[in-house]
């Protein structure tokens, strides 16, 4: 806002910059000429002052927030990706290394005992009973049908 040349503030640019910040901050409108404009007298340049003070004031609030949402978007980010590691070693150090126990592979059935085989592809008693009851319930519809076809043919 406020350019220096050789040291000296530039009078030009600080009429603008002062009724921008008056009409930012709603201030009295005789700030508005207090830049250079009316001779330049003691008042005139303590008003000066008091308005680039709190223009920089204004200023570094800003910076401040912007520096603020800087450091919180920084620290989602990190969160975020600290989150991603973590469920990466749990999967690959909690569940990667008991894949290979877990899956049944023809290893694992070589080395099982005849109960261990039996748990895995073993019928359930009461499959055992329904297939019995269905093999005999088979049985007498052969027997029917044969039945009926004596009839059709004779």
């Amino acid at each position: 806002m406020l350019q220096q040349t050789r040291g000296l503030h530039r009078p030009e640019l600080i009429r603008g910059s002062v009724e921008s910040f008056r009409r930012l901050f709603k201030l009295p409108p005789f700030l508005l000429g207090v830049a250079g404009s009316r001779g330049g007298t003691g008042e005139d340049q303590s008003a000066n002052d008091v308005i680039l003070g709190r223009m920089k004031a204004v200023r570094e609030r800003a910076v401040g927030a912007q520096l603020i949402h800087h450091v919180e978007m920084y620290y989602e980010t990190s969160m975020t990706a600290f989150v991603g590691y973590v469920n990466a070693l749990v999967v690959e150090n909690g569940i990667l290394d008991e894949l290979p126990k877990a899956i049944l592979t023809q290893k694992h059935i070589m080395d099982a005992d005849a109960s261990v085989l039996e748990k895995i592809a073993g019928e359930k008693p009461s499959e055992a009973r329904q297939r019995e009851k269905d093999n005999r319930e088979l049985e007498v519809l052969k027997k029917a049908l044969e039945t009926l076809e004596g009839y059709s043919t004779g």
